[in-house]
């Protein structure tokens, strides 16, 4: 499930780049997913997404994290599944 969030969270991302003209030179994510076992058995408690991206200049920075927050707000898997997504974004350009 942890993949499936981070993929569609990815792919919504890119839309917003793409739309708003950030250059992105590098994307790297990964997803840990924290389970229980409850009364139902082993459920997931929580996905937690950390991203680092590289973009070109200082003004992309900002606009990055706003492409960050649109796609947590509009991607599909992560407003159905039934847990908390938590999004972590290391952004920097790529001459730091």
């Amino acid at each position: 499930m942890g993949g499936a969030v981070d993929s569609c969270l990815l792919l919504t991302t890119l839309y917003f780049v793409k739309t708003s003209k950030i250059d992105l030179t590098s994307y790297r994510s990964s997803a840990t997913v924290q389970m229980d076992r409850t009364a139902e058995g082993l459920r997931i408690q929580g996905i937690t997404l950390n991203i680092e991206a590289v973009v070109g200049n200082e003004e992309d920075v900002g606009r990055m994290r706003k492409a960050i927050e649109k796609a947590e707000k509009l991607c599909p898997v992560s407003a159905t599944v039934r847990c908390p997504v938590e999004v972590n974004l290391q952004t920097r350009t790529g001459g730091q």
